[in-house]
């Protein structure tokens, strides 16, 4: 098992790489609330949206029940994104959107559509079936568009459900999005009261917070925790040689719920093409490979062990009863 210091050494390492995982969790919310606006605009919620890039910002005003919203997604300049509402059913039929485009000259502009035909809708400029008090604008910037617009809610509802989208354009054509990846992923239902949205897939929502929770729970508990037991349980004689196998069941477990979370964060990034959060992967991959190098430290042993072997001189690592009469010589 582990010499004396290795695990002092352990718990001292893990602390650092956890405070930065936590701070790279925290990206996309940071990304999301520090935005600027032209023209002094400023928005009192936004959500980062899970997929293409975009972002949502909106203040809601109760008094009159409209919101006004500013979709920012990243784009580049031949591109077109697009954001909307669907009065009456989640899914992008029957939306009622706007779509931020460029012309042949690089002019930015807005055009209003309904949905009618999912496969092959017509894109055409008319009037939503919502109130939209201020014409909509749009911008591009940086790589994005963002789309300005203020729109009264669909029968004084807080809860709508959104769709977002992002293609290609060609002369100032807007062409169809592709149809696979991230681009069939633009849907979720927002309460902008609240600010709480729920993803129109489920499925790709549940890895997602599986991910995290198998991360949390693996690398930031059960790992630091097996440390732990075997650097201040095991002076006690009453815990020999409970503390090993504790601190044994805790690494074996926290290595295993770890890379499971690991592999499903490098599954999600896969599928999540174009959008890459660096210092959260980076991060991630790091913590994994010093797990791994110590979980394998507890193999190196000059004699037959394993992981359920309590460590013995004979096995080349010292005994804890050994090291204790050492201390107090």
């Amino acid at each position: 098992m582990a010499r004396p210091g290795h695990c002092r050494a352990a718990a001292s390492a893990w602390l650092p790489l956890l405070v930065l995982l936590l701070a790279a969790g925290s990206v996309t919310a940071q990304t999301c609330l520090s935005a600027t606006f032209t023209g002094g605009r400023t928005y009192l919620k936004c959500n980062q949206l899970p997929v293409l890039g975009a972002s949502l910002h909106w203040t809601y005003h109760a008094e009159n029940g409209t919101a006004d919203i500013a979709f920012r997604a990243q784009s580049g300049s031949s591109g077109w994104v697009g954001w909307g509402i669907n009065p009456t059913t989640q899914g992008m039929q029957g939306s009622n959107v706007f779509v931020a485009s460029q012309d042949a000259s690089g002019v930015v502009s807005v055009l209003t559509t309904i949905l009618e035909d999912k496969r092959a809708p017509t894109l055409t400029n008319v009037p939503l079936t919502f109130p939209v008090p201020v014409p909509a604008s749009a911008e591009y910037a940086d790589n994005a568009y963002t789309i300005y617009a203020t729109v009264g809610l669909p029968n004084n509802s807080t809860s709508q459900n959104t769709v977002w989208q992002a293609g290609q354009s060609s002369g100032g054509t807007i062409l169809p999005h592709p149809t696979t990846g991230q681009n069939m992923l633009g849907v979720q239902n927002l309460d902008f009261l609240s600010g709480t949205g729920t993803a129109g897939s489920n499925s790709r929502l549940h890895r997602r917070n599986l991910h995290g929770v198998l991360n949390a729970v693996g690398w930031g508990i059960l790992i630091p925790m097996g440390a732990m037991i075997a650097r201040y349980l095991r002076v006690f004689e009453a815990a020999d040689p409970a503390w090993f196998y504790a601190h044994i069941a805790c690494q074996i477990s926290g290595y295993a719920l770890g890379v499971g979370g690991w592999g499903l964060g490098l599954k999600l990034g896969s599928e999540s093409v174009g959008l890459t959060y660096q210092p959260h992967r980076n991060i991630g991959i790091a913590i994994f490979a010093l797990a791994t190098l110590q979980v394998r430290t507890h193999r190196k042993c000059s004699a037959p062990c394993n992981f359920l072997t309590v460590p013995t001189f004979s096995s080349g690592v010292r005994s804890v009863p050994a090291a204790r009469q050492e201390e107090q010589v």
